[in-house]
């Protein structure tokens, strides 16, 4: 995820954005949050630059999503038995 800052004359807004790509091949931005104008964004922040507060926060986003698509190794042991008659195969719909 990466932060963008949308600047105007008078504001600027502030998104949490994602990069993904299509199932054709086409690769595409997403907006994941609105985090708010300066102003709101300022109030957030609680006295930080609201530009290192935004980064931080994005930073914190993108550690919370690689922790939850951590890859997990299963062992398997191909000496192992396996009892007759249990149930190994499970069609969930």
């Amino acid at each position: 995820m990466k932060l963008t800052v949308s600047k105007s004359k008078n504001s600027a807004s502030f998104y949490v954005q994602k990069t993904i790509r299509k199932p054709n091949g086409s690769v595409t931005t997403v907006t994941i949050e609105k985090l708010g104008n300066l102003t709101e964004v300022t109030a957030k922040a609680g006295g930080k630059d609201p530009y290192v507060w935004a980064q931080e926060y994005v930073n914190e986003l993108n550690r919370k999503e690689y922790d939850e698509n951590k890859e997990i190794l299963v062992s398997y042991s191909p000496s192992k038995l396996l009892k007759k008659g249990e149930q190994k195969l499970f069609n969930c719909g």
